[in-house]
């Protein structure tokens, strides 16, 4: 019998039923939702801190917060969004190469000192939006999703700040359930994102006409269930996400676009359209991907910049960045990680690899005393348990 040690937190079934969107959109509702925690060897830690005294290995368990679209299958199912539920608030730790890749990416294309504006096509979970509004309070994040259901999840389960919020009393709020770890609740400091329910076309192209709607950098994060939505992918929508960047022309400064660009071909099918709409691109890839152009484990990042040779990659620069920021707003916090490598290759392509953030001190650095999740926070659902069955 097949054990996964994981709790279904809320699921939604999949349906057919249409319900519009705040733009009056049909949205067809098809895949199943599923929030669900679960509890796995965190086989990313230090294998020489793992040791026992004994010289054993000891196993370290780490707690995460998956939303997955469609069939769950377990652990190793395809997920949207995951966030670390040992390091609270929400927003103060990134789960995936991608996910820091992308923020990263925007990160530099803003102005000095982080300022600047950063739209969000696909909300998902909100790690993204939830880490950008934390670390860089200069720039301010909108976010574009289409699926009403995905924003109240990302509020609820976890905790991203929308304005405007689509929660009612009825749905509850971030850690009230007896059962959740209570340490895991919104920050009460963090800043909102603005979200607008709609569709993605239909927004880019209203903004496109509106001249005081322009973006330092578009966050692109739209690949679900290994696919991306053909209306979203393709030159012409390409062409209008250009539109909305900020040019030395409208506005005295470059922008960029980021795009998950998935594995394989559907990199490929990316780079070739950021390289025909953009002047420059920039392909980030994992620096510890055993494979790169045919990894299937962690997708690539592709970068169009409306200028060439405007944005440098470098631990250097990472850190410089990081310094004008907090000389800008000394209360913000230093992001968990820095950039540790970028190994600059052939066509385009930059080898990205991250470390913990060597600014940070030791007591900031260790999480305080900050509760954990224990193992009596997750139960074991077998194969053949009621529950499971829900998500074949």
């Amino acid at each position: 019998m097949e054990v996964y040690p994981a709790r279904i937190r809320f699921h939604e079934p999949e349906t057919n039923q249409f319900t519009p969107t705040s733009d009056s959109t049909p949205l067809p509702h098809k895949l199943a939702m599923t929030i669900v925690d679960v509890a796995q060897d965190d086989d990313e830690e230090d294998e020489e801190e793992d040791m026992t005294p004994e010289g054993g290995k000891e196993t370290r368990i780490a707690f995460t917060r998956h939303l997955v679209l469609g069939p769950w299958h377990g652990i190793p199912s395809f997920r949207e969004t995951e966030v670390d539920l040992d390091h609270p608030p929400p927003g103060s730790h990134l789960e995936s190469w991608y996910t820091c890749a992308m923020v990263c990416a925007g990160y530099l294309a803003t102005r000095k000192a982080g300022r600047g504006k950063c739209l969000i096509v696909g909300l998902g979970g909100g790690a993204m939006a939830s880490f950008m509004g934390r670390y860089w309070p200069g720039v301010s994040v909108e976010a574009v999703e289409i699926d009403p259901r995905v924003v109240k999840v990302a509020e609820r389960w976890f905790g991203v700040k929308c304005e405007p919020s689509l929660l009612t009393p009825s749905d509850g709020e971030l850690g009230d359930g007896a059962d959740e770890p209570q340490h895991f609740k919104v920050d009460p400091s963090a800043r909102p994102a603005r979200v607008r329910v709609t569709n993605a076309e239909a927004f880019v192209a209203a903004a496109v006409r509106d001249v005081e709607c322009r973006y330092d950098v578009i966050l692109l994060d739209v690949y679900t269930r290994g696919e991306f939505p053909p209306a979203l992918v393709n030159p012409e929508f390409f062409g209008s996400l250009k539109k909305l960047l900020k040019t030395k022309e409208n506005e005295g400064w470059d922008g960029a676009i980021v795009v998950n660009a998935g594995v394989g071909l559907d990199r490929v099918r990316v780079e070739e359209l950021i390289r025909s709409t953009m002047p420059a691109t920039r392909i980030l890839i994992d620096a510890n991907a055993s494979s790169r152009m045919d990894d299937d484990n962690e997708n690539s990042v592709v970068m169009g910049l409306s200028a060439t040779g405007t944005i440098e990659f470098s631990p250097k620069e990472w850190k410089r960045r990081a310094l004008e920021v907090k000389e800008s707003w000394p209360d913000a916090p230093l992001p968990p990680f820095e950039l540790k490598n970028a190994i600059h290759g052939a066509k385009d392509e930059i080898m990205l690899a991250w470390a913990g953030n060597s600014m940070l001190d030791e007591v900031e650095a260790s999480g305080d005393s900050a509760p954990k999740v224990t193992a009596d926070d997750v139960q074991l659902l077998s194969k053949d348990d009621p529950a499971f069955s829900l998500f074949d």
